[in-house]
């Protein structure tokens, strides 16, 4: 099973960042910036620290594997920087008719982006086990180590559908 964490796409955003809520399973890891005390100035004009940051991979709802780094602060939502996503080597195209996505240059994997209110979001579905400590630190305490990826996968065309049919999957 998985989880999915909506990610807000925002072209103002310095970094992506997301609050320690998100993927409470993987752990806060110290950086040099959260060591520094380096914050962030959110939309209100409100300073918050950077706590750290997560690694989080998963797959989109095309079945793809993600992969982004999160850097923890004190906000509402995840929202993905589009020029960490582009230093990355993503395309990031916004369009009304052709419809708007996130492109792996090298790959060619497609993240399609759905508008809602003119603000562009995904969803990047996570193994269930990393939605919760309590699910992470039973998964790490058993003997048998079994990739979360791969029951994904088989499972993904079921899930798919399931999110595609919610009327506010956001």
């Amino acid at each position: 099973e998985r989880v999915g964490i909506e990610v807000t796409v925002d072209s103002g955003a310095v970094d992506t960042v997301g609050p320690p809520t998100v993927a409470p399973g993987i752990p806060i890891r110290e950086t040099a910036a959260s060591r520094s005390g380096m914050h962030y100035r959110a939309a209100n004009n409100m300073n918050t620290p950077n706590l750290g940051e997560k690694k989080i991979e998963g797959i989109n709802e095309e079945g793809q594997d993600v992969g982004m780094t999160i850097q923890v602060a004190k906000v509402n939502k995840v929202l993905a920087s589009v020029g960490r996503m582009c230093e990355a080597g993503n395309k990031v195209v916004f369009d009304d008719e052709e419809g708007s996505y996130i492109m792996n240059k090298k790959a060619g994997q497609i993240t399609k982006l759905e508008q809602r209110n003119c603000v562009y979001k995904f969803n990047l579905m996570i193994p269930k086990e990393l939605s919760s400590v309590e699910n992470a630190n039973s998964r790490s305490s058993s003997s048998t180590s079994v990739n979360p990826m791969i029951a994904i996968r088989n499972r993904y065309d079921a899930l798919a559908e399931s999110f595609r049919r919610q009327d506010d999957a956001w």
